[in-house]
């Protein structure tokens, strides 16, 4: 359990692992906290874009809302063997 000294905020970042994909086809993560001088329990799920379940990635918080987490990925630091190469090469590029 990760111990914060206040909750999570934009720009931290995180190891997480992937453990399913939500409905709109996002990543997503769970972590437990301890947060603050009270110690208080708290629950996140972490939705990333691009990211597979089995996936071992180091993370950067985009935005929070109501225990929900939206991330972005820095890196892969393990792929998942489900993930596949794209078939289009402008796949994953920004403008």
């Amino acid at each position: 359990m990760l111990e914060l000294k206040r909750g999570l905020r934009r720009a931290d970042r995180l190891k997480v692992v992937v453990e399913e994909l939500s409905v709109k086809g996002l990543g997503i993560a769970h972590m437990e906290a301890v947060v603050g001088p009270q110690r208080e329990h708290k629950h996140y799920q972490l939705k990333i874009p691009k990211a597979v379940p089995g996936d071992h990635l180091e993370v950067e918080v985009i935005r929070r809302k109501r225990g929900q987490v939206e991330c972005r990925i820095l890196s892969i630091e393990t792929p998942s063997p489900m993930r596949q190469s794209p078939k289009c090469v402008h796949f994953g590029l920004r403008h």
